[in-house]
C-alpha cells in the first residue's frame, strides 16, 4: 500500500517515503489515490508545500494565474495574466510607474505587446504627449512640413515653431523672429522685423507697401500711393508727376 515505505514500480509508485505527509520530492497527502506515492513536479496539479509549491494549475503557461514555477502570477514579474482571474494588460518586470505600464495597465499615450515581458513604447499621433515625445497634435496635424503643423510625425518640435504642453496635450505656435518661415508666417526677417525700411513688422506679416516673397521683402512699385523702402513719396499713380 502507498504509505507504507517500500516503492512498489509494478503498483504505479514513484516513491514512498512512508506515511502520508509530503515530501519535498513524493506527494503523500494528495486526496486522489492515484496521485499518491507520484514524484513531485510542477505542472502534476497538486501544489506540494514541502516542495516550494504554492499553486499548481497542472499545466506549464506563465500567462494564466499560476506560474510553470508553481508560484503565483503577480503584477510586476514580467509575465502578463491574460486567461486567469487576475487578468494584466501589461507587465514589464518592474514596479516603475509612468514607463508605459503601471500597476499592469498600459499608460496613457503608450502601447505595450509582449508578454514576457510586455515592451511598451509611445504611440506618436494619438494626440498625447507621453515618454520622450516632445508634442503630440494628433495623426490628422502632426507633420513635417514646416508650414502645416508645429509638430512632426516623430513628436518632435518642428524648426520655427514652440510646442509647449499641459496635462499631456500639446499647443504649438510659430516663433516670429527666429528667422525661419513657419505656419502662418509671411515673412521673418529675424532680428530686422519691425525696423524701418526692411518691410517685415514684429508680427511676420508684410507691412503696408511692400511685398514678401519668402524671407525677402521689397518695396512695391511707384505709384500705389504708399511711400515704401527708398521712395521719399507716393502720390498715387494719377497724382505722382505733379
Amino acid at each position: 500500500a502507498c504509505g507504507d515505505g517500500y516503492t512498489n514500480f509494478a503498483a504505479g509508485e514513484q516513491c514512498d517515503p512512508g506515511g502520508s505527509t509530503d515530501t519535498a520530492s513524493c506527494n503523500m497527502a494528495v486526496a486522489a489515490d492515484t496521485a499518491r506515492c507520484q514524484t513531485s513536479r510542477c505542472g502534476d496539479g497538486y501544489p506540494n508545500l514541502k516542495a516550494g509549491e504554492t499553486c499548481d494549475d497542472g499545466n506549464t503557461s506563465n500567462t494564466d494565474d499560476c506560474l510553470n514555477t508553481c508560484v503565483p502570477n503577480t503584477c510586476g514579474d514580467g509575465f502578463v495574466d491574460v486567461t486567469g482571474a487576475n487578468v494584466e494588460a501589461c507587465d514589464d518586470g518592474n514596479s516603475v510607474a509612468g514607463d508605459g505600464c503601471t500597476g499592469c495597465v498600459v499608460d496613457p499615450g503608450y502601447t505595450c505587446a509582449g508578454t514576457a515581458p510586455s515592451v511598451c513604447h509611445t504611440t506618436c499621433g494619438d494626440g498625447i504627449v507621453a515618454g520622450n515625445e516632445a508634442c503630440d497634435l494628433g495623426s490628422a496635424h502632426n507633420s513635417d512640413t514646416l508650414t502645416a503643423s508645429g509638430c512632426s510625425t516623430s513628436c518632435a518640435v518642428n524648426a520655427g515653431w514652440t510646442c509647449t504642453s499641459a496635462a499631456g496635450v500639446s499647443s504649438c505656435h510659430t516663433t516670429c523672429g527666429d528667422g525661419i518661415l513657419a505656419g502662418t508666417e509671411v515673412c521673418d526677417l529675424g532680428a530686422n522685423n519691425g525696423k524701418p525700411g526692411v518691410g517685415c513688422d514684429a508680427t511676420c506679416h508684410a507691412v503696408n507697401g511692400f511685398t514678401c516673397t519668402g524671407n525677402v521683402c521689397v518695396a512695391s512699385s511707384c505709384g500705389d500711393g504708399v511711400v515704401a523702402g527708398t521712395e521719399q513719396c507716393d502720390l498715387g499713380s494719377g497724382a505722382n508727376g505733379n
